[in-house]
């Protein structure tokens, strides 16, 4: 498996989960990169906790899981009866 180094978008951590990729940003030269890359590709276990952590997480597609759960909430509203709730205590 691949470990991915990404360059660009700043907030990028804030899409991928942390301990799963590496970003160019975090060194300060290409050389810096480089000595860590060479370290971790020289460490077993260094390189296969970034992969355990990988597995951890899936990647989806989002148009598909917006379509399901779209018509789900559809058939359930076709599906449950009306109930007005009186009071937000009523609310389950």
């Amino acid at each position: 498996m691949m470990l991915p180094v990404i360059r660009g978008a700043p907030n990028i951590a804030s899409f991928l989960p942390e301990g799963t990729f590496i970003t160019t940003s975090d060194f300060t030269s290409p050389k810096q990169l480089a000595a860590f890359l060479a370290k971790i590709g020289s460490s077993e276990d260094k390189y296969t906790s970034y992969l355990r952590k990988k597995h951890l997480y899936s990647v989806t597609n989002w148009a598909f899981n917006f379509k399901t759960a779209t018509c789900d909430f559809c058939t359930r509203i076709k599906n449950e009866k009306l109930v007005i709730k009186k009071s937000m205590f009523m609310i389950v």
